[in-house]
This record gives structure tokens, sequence and C-alpha cells, in this order.
């Protein structure tokens, strides 16, 4: 759906962080706008539209240009949580709850990222928040709950990583618990190793993925989901070609294959989706497309995101994807 923009601070910040979620009925997508505002997209599944708002609760000018998002669903989908990092370099969040935006609480522990610090999220038992800590190692630490129950965890996570990883959260599946003892109730996150490979770990334990040609860029952004039988993991390559790599319950990696083009310093976020009206289980993958026309001018141009969808054939540990279809929206933010 394409529709023109109303001014141009209601138009998506170049190289925006990208955060989403989904459940049977919608696709949320979280970016952030020229303004410095955050913006809710939600796919409409009944008309197969994208409906794009600024999330009106938040102070623009206490939101950080450029900041890291996550998300989760929470309380049975009922709850939605979005994580960012404020001007003062606060770990903070916004809660979506009974039809309305508000700010919680998780600012008021005080938590400060390292100023290259990405962040991840994933909800098991209790709502995980994954960012890069400030000491000279940039280790990787958690804080843990829900509304007016956040427990910072001071353990230091990570071989070191990378300067400025990406994070990437997903619910331990087999394939990729690597605790000792297996511990299927602590998330796994993927992240870049300070030697550049990718990697995931668990709590204290941490496992290289196998070498993977072309290797991931520098700073390689990363998404991932999974869905009982396999992980997805994708990331980007010094062309910005964005690459799957697929780790399956055996823990045999597949991959990488090729998806499309995203801007230099793009971001992409990955959803699985199992839409209600086309009956199908899908992975979508959000990102912001490259194109010489839409970047000459940074002030007129549209916001564009670009949507790959794969669909699932097969079920079980036979299920295979098949080659994704790409589509373009133009948001118009109300």
């Amino acid at each position: 759906m394409a529709t023109k923009m109303r001014f141009a601070s209601s138009r998506l910040l170049p190289d925006t962080f990208i955060a989403a979620i989904a459940n049977e009925d919608s696709i949320f997508t979280y970016t952030q706008l020229y303004s410095g505002q955050l913006a809710e997209s939600i796919y409409d599944n009944d008309k197969l539209v994208w409906k794009a708002r600024g999330i009106g609760c938040t102070n623009w000018d206490n939101v950080k240009l450029f900041t890291p998002l996550a998300a989760v669903f929470w309380d049975g989908g009922k709850t939605r949580y979005l994580f960012y990092i404020d001007k003062e370099n606060i770990l903070n969040n916004l809660i979506y709850i009974n039809g309305k935006w508000s700010l919680g609480d998780l600012g008021s522990q005080g938590i400060k990222p390292a100023l290259y610090s990405k962040l991840a999220a994933v909800a098991l038992e209790t709502i995980y928040v994954f960012y890069q800590t400030s000491d000279k190692e940039g280790h990787i630490r958690q804080v843990c709950g829900w509304e007016r129950n956040w427990k910072p965890d001071n353990r230091d996570f990570g071989d070191p990583p990378l300067f400025g990883t990406s994070l990437a959260a997903v619910i331990p599946e087999p394939g990729l618990i690597i605790h000792s003892p297996a511990d299927d109730n602590i998330p796994v996150v993927f992240f870049q190793n300070h030697n550049l490979k990718l990697a995931e770990l668990q709590a204290n334990d941490l496992r290289e993925l196998k070498p993977i040609t072309p290797n991931a860029s520098p700073h390689t952004p990363l998404a991932a989901v999974d869905d009982g039988n396999a992980a997805y993991l994708f990331y980007t390559t010094d062309e910005n070609m964005i690459r799957r790599i697929e780790i399956r319950s055996d823990e045999t990696q597949i991959g990488p294959l090729n998806l499309n083009q995203t801007t230099p310093k793009g971001n992409i976020a990955a959803v699985i989706w199992h839409g209600m009206v086309t009956g199908s289980e899908e992975i979508i993958v959000i990102y912001q497309p490259w194109y010489d026309n839409i970047f000459v001018d940074t002030i007129t141009r549209p916001s564009i995101l670009a949507i790959a969808r794969y669909k699932f054939t097969g079920s079980g540990k036979s299920k295979t994807l098949s080659e994704p279809v790409i589509s373009h929206c133009t948001l118009e933010i109300e």
C-alpha cells in the first residue's frame, strides 16, 4: 500500500533500528521517525495492508536518536513491551496494555548500556532484555522480569563480544541448547564475537557457529527466529546482502542462502507468523531496502520498508522454506 507522507518528521529515520513481533492476527513493527518519536506499524491480516502510527505517549526529546529497539509479547499476548534507550543512555521501556501505550518502569533501574549497545529481548517464564556493557571487554548482560518486577543480572557474558555487536534472542530449542546441564528455560542469544565470527551464548556457555561463506560483515545486523525444529539467523555480508543460516535440532547448520540488499548501515527484524487468513506458516523479514532513487533526497523520499516472506512447506523435521517473495510498502504515519 503506497500513500504520501504528511510531513518530514513523520518519515522513517534512515537506518532506523527495527523490532518486530507477531501473533495470529497481526505483525507489529517498531521503528524511529525523523522527529525521534517511536512508531508502530501493524499489518492487518484481514485487509492485507499496513497501518502506521506514532506512539503518542513517548517524550520525543527523551528518546535517543538511532536508539536500538527490542519488543516482546507478555501476558498471553495481551501486553506488548517495547525497549529503547533514552537520551541519558538509560535502558527504558514502553508498555501497551488496555488499548494504550504508557511509559514503563524499567528506567527506574538506572541501567546504562554502552553508547554502542544494541538490544534484544525474548519472553519465556519471564522477560529477558540483553544489552552490552561499557566495561573494557564490552560484555553482554541481561535484566529479567516484567513491569514493577525487574531484576538486573550483573553476570558478564561473552568471550568477549565485538564492541557494538548486534544481538538477537530466541527461545532455546534442541540444537541450540549449549548450557550444561541442559536447560530449556535459559534463552539463546546470537552475537558477533571479537574475531568477527557469529556465535551463540546461553548464560555463561558460548559456541561459535560453523564458518560461513560469504562471511558476516563487521557489525552485521542480526535477526533470529525459531519454530521448534530449527533456528533461522539472518545477517548481512560486506555487500549488504541479507543471508540466512538454518540451525536444525540435530545441530546441522545449513546455509547461508541469499535474500536481498539492504542499506549500508541498515537493520533487520524477523518474525514467524501463522497467518489466519492465508492459513500458512511464514518467516517475515523486515528491512529498509537499497534503491538509488529512494536515497537521492533523504528529506522528500518516502518511508519504505521491504517485506520478505518465506513460506514453510512440509511438517516437523522435514519442513523447508520457499524462496522469499519480496514486497515494499510506503508508510503513512497517523
